[in-house]
């Protein structure tokens, strides 16, 4: 076996190992979690205030026309 042979093997040996310690770790899949409830949340807030806009905005309008 040449060096090189010997090298290739090794290096084959430890991208295994490291793929199969990342198929493994569970910290991405948590942060994965989070993104998918923080996107949630923000399309919950986009559809309420489209929703809610124009009240708002006439609610305000009516506080301002009380006060001139």
């Amino acid at each position: 076996m040449t060096s090189d042979t010997v090298r290739g093997k090794a290096f084959r040996g430890q991208f295994k190992a490291e793929a199969l310690r990342f198929a493994w770790d569970g910290s991405g899949t948590t942060a994965i979690e989070y993104a998918i409830i923080g996107a949630l949340i923000g399309v919950g807030v986009a559809a309420a205030v489209s929703t809610l806009g124009g009240a708002v905005t006439d609610l305000y309008g009516t506080v301002v026309a009380s006060f001139s």
